[in-house]
């Protein structure tokens, strides 16, 4: 395949070869939540049930979404010393992910990924979804959507007005404006050392 004239190499992947290798990399790199103590695992399953409604009901995606230790105990009805502990725990195995929040100390989370339908089987987080891509995949099976649309308007000049336009003509490097700087830099040492 030529790519700006140059003659390039790839290997081209369908949707079902990306669905195998998430399979293997599940399996060989991935975890399952049967490694969880039964407690955590039944908390993260009900932060799950939590964050969908929540983005059902909002209208956001599941990475938007952000909920606090007070709306996980307001759902569950779990005590504060007990929600410390297994938020912690699933913190600390990247189930969750800490942002600080809006007011003063206060942390709101972010749940990771989905989990499987069923606990036991592994999961890695983050594989590219495949059923996605198949919804989002337009024409026929083998068709290709277009590039995209194209640049409306001109590009954004430099910025900086007449000083740009000065130093446009500047053929100059950053090798070139060396002597400039030792010698500006020798000049503030020169009248530091004089006053």
């Amino acid at each position: 395949m030529l790519h700006h004239g140059e003659d390039v190499q790839y290997i081209e992947a369908t949707l079902e070869d990306i669905e195998i290798a998430n399979r293997i990399a599940s399996e060989v790199l991935g975890r399952s939540t049967d490694d969880l103590p039964p407690q955590t695992q039944r908390l993260l399953r009900t932060i799950e049930a939590m964050v969908n409604g929540g983005c059902e009901r909002q209208g956001v995606k599941r990475s938007d979404y952000r909920f606090s230790r007070r709306d996980v105990r307001d759902f569950t009805g779990w005590g504060n010393t007990q929600l410390k502990v297994h938020l912690k725990r699933l913190e600390e195995l990247e189930y969750l992910l800490v942002h600080r929040g809006g007011r003063g100390q206060s942390f709101v989370y972010e749940l990771l990924h989905g989990l499987p339908a069923e606990p036991g089987p592994k999961f890695l987080a983050g594989l590219i979804d495949v059923e996605q891509l198949r919804r989002e995949r337009s024409g026929p099976i083998g068709e290709k959507s277009g590039r995209g649309r194209p640049q409306v308007g001109v590009k954004s000049g430099l910025g900086r007005g007449d000083e740009s336009s000065a130093n446009a003509d500047d053929s100059r490097t950053a090798g070139d404006f060396q002597g400039e700087v030792n010698q500006n830099a020798h000049q503030g040492v020169e009248q530091l050392v004089a006053s």
